[in-house]
């Protein structure tokens, strides 16, 4: 996840000192910053959207095989109760 790392040192190693400034802070800079860390930002979202998706399949497919299983119970309860 370096594109998350780069977001986050952006934001804490640039962002940060230049608006600590206060009233001598150089807007036009803060602005362009503010771009850049939105560009960074938005390049984030493409791994973590697939991380998501993965995680997503994962769930569906357990819970398929765990839907499987608990129908098999069932029909083996049945199975075995059966006189």
């Amino acid at each position: 996840m370096k594109e998350y790392n780069t977001y986050l040192d952006l934001f804490a190693e640039r962002m940060l000192p230049a608006l600590q400034k206060g009233e001598s802070a150089n807007w036009e800079d803060i602005r362009a910053l503010d771009a850049e860390i939105d560009t960074r930002r938005q390049a984030t979202l493409v791994p973590l959207n697939e991380i998501i998706k993965s995680l997503e399949q994962e769930s569906v497919t357990e819970n398929q095989d765990q839907n499987t299983l608990r129908d098999l119970d069932a029909e083996t309860d049945i199975l075995v109760k059966r006189p």
